[in-house]
C-alpha cells in the first residue's frame, strides 16, 4: 500500500484573446462590425491527446497496465468517432466506444465540460 497519493490535473487551455484596448471603441461603419468570436470547442483529437498523455504518465509511474491500455483504447476510440464527442454528450447519449468504462467516460465528460480533468493514482 502506498503512503503517497499522486494527483495530476490536465487542462486544455483555450487560445489567449488579447485585450489591449483601454479606451472605448469608436462606432464602426455599417457592415464593418467586428465578427463575433465563437467559443472554442474541444475536438476529439484534443481529447485523445489528453488520454494518450495520461496513459504515458501512468506508464512512467508504473501504473496498472490494464488502466494504461484503457486510456490508450479510449484515445483510439475517440479518433475513430464519426462526429465530435461534445455533440454526442450534448444529446445525452453515451459515447459509442467499445470497452469504455464508467470512470473513463466520466473523465472524458469532465474534460469536455470543464476543460480539465484531475486524475488520482487510484482513479
Amino acid at each position: 500500500m502506498s503512503i503517497m497519493q499522486l494527483t495530476q490535473t490536465i487542462r486544455i487551455i483555450p487560445p489567449i484573446q488579447l485585450k489591449y484596448r483601454k479606451r472605448p471603441m469608436q462606432p464602426t461603419l455599417p457592415g464593418m462590425e467586428p465578427e463575433p468570436t465563437a467559443t472554442p470547442r474541444i475536438s476529439n483529437r484534443q481529447i485523445a491527446e489528453v488520454l494518450a498523455g495520461i496513459a504515458d504518465m501512468l506508464e512512467a509511474q508504473r501504473g496498472n497496465e490494464y488502466r494504461i491500455q484503457a486510456y490508450r483504447n479510449g484515445a483510439r476510440g475517440l479518433l475513430d468517432l464519426s462526429e465530435p464527442a461534445i455533440d454526442i454528450l450534448a444529446r445525452g447519449e453515451a459515447l459509442p466506444i467499445a470497452g469504455l468504462g464508467d470512470r473513463l467516460r466520466s473523465h472524458i465528460a469532465e474534460l469536455i465540460e470543464l476543460g480539465s480533468v484531475t486524475i488520482n493514482n487510484g482513479s
